[in-house]
């Protein structure tokens, strides 16, 4: 996959009309003000993605009004569990024809606006997808847990085998974000809790910077990003 090699400072200011961009969180828990912020290092831990493996052109972070709002809430809470400061970084990220992104939404919706949305599908294209998905576990997963996927619709699939999602962009340059759901892991075990996981809708998308058009911190908008 296609690596970056120099960072790149992204916009803080949008320079289209929002209609074309849709949004997305991130966070950071730090014990001081950072001078920049690396938005590769505050992607949202995802239960059963395997890091090291992550390609290098991928991205993501926190989707939709509801799950950004219950994920600042969770990250808050860490945040002050372990006595530090609390980023939070909201991205605009351009797709054309985002309008007709969001509804009944089929593979040429989807080759013309370059967004995937599960939940959104057209019922033959979901399934075609889910078939996709399975087929991915063929011989790499015992028989058990082959039989078990089966019975389960895309949605779920995706939370129990969260790398499809790369794989599924992987093979098809011309995706750019594919919105899924996704458990993640919103803080570590302490000696007093267990570890605390929360199921977040997830935006998963490439790391082109001419697509990204405004990139802040919440609050304290002179720290700059950079991917």
């Amino acid at each position: 996959m296609a690596k970056l090699n120099e960072p790149i400072e992204l916009p803080s200011k949008a320079v289209r009309r929002q209609v074309d961009l849709t949004f997305l969180r991130s966070y950071l828990i730090s014990a001081k003000t950072p001078k920049q912020i690396r938005f590769q290092d505050t992607l949202v831990p995802i239960v059963g993605l395997p890091l090291k493996d992550r390609p290098e052109d991928l991205l993501w972070g926190v989707h939709g009004s509801r799950a950004i709002s219950d994920a600042s809430v969770y990250f808050s809470r860490a945040s002050l569990d372990e006595g530090k400061l609390l980023y939070e970084l909201d991205l605009g990220v351009r797709f054309e024809k985002l309008r007709h992104a969001t509804t009944s939404v089929t593979e040429e919706t989807v080759k013309a606006s370059g967004l995937l949305t599960v939940g959104r599908l057209k019922a033959s294209y979901e399934a075609e997808i889910r078939d996709e998905v399975l087929g991915y576990l063929e011989g790499k997963v015992p028989a058990k847990v082959q039989d078990q996927a089966s019975n389960m619709v895309l949605e779920d699939l995706l939370m129990q085998f969260p790398s499809a999602v790369w794989r599924y962009m992987r093979e098809r340059p011309w995706l750019f974000g594919f919105v899924h759901p996704a458990l993640v892991r919103v803080a570590d075990a302490t000696d007093t809790r267990p570890a605390v996981n929360a199921k977040l809708q997830i935006i998963t998308f490439r790391a082109d910077p001419s697509r990204i058009e405004q990139a802040t911190v919440r609050q304290m908008p002179d720290i700059p990003i950079t991917i």
